[in-house]
């Protein structure tokens, strides 16, 4: 079975935390896979659910255990090349 969190979340809701970077280590060092909202607005990476809030970098794409979900067109066309 594979525990997924929720915008890096396993302990309920919370807006200040969710895609967070430092929320997602934590998840993923408990043995979670996470599922994060990405952008990529002016050739940059960034997180957040209604608006990019967090910028990232591609080292995030690498880990097996992470769920991307595309939150523009232009994340999902660069996922996709």
């Amino acid at each position: 079975m594979i525990y997924i969190a929720h915008r890096g979340l396993f302990e309920g809701p919370d807006k200040e935390k969710e895609n967070h970077p430092d929320q997602i280590r934590t998840a993923l060092k408990k043995g979670y896979h996470c599922e994060v909202d990405l952008w990529r607005i002016e050739k940059e990476w960034w997180l957040g659910h209604d608006e990019p809030k967090y910028k990232t970098g591609t080292s995030l794409f690498a880990n097996p255990k992470v769920w991307l979900h595309a939150k523009n067109s232009e994340a999902l066309k660069r996922l996709n090349d």
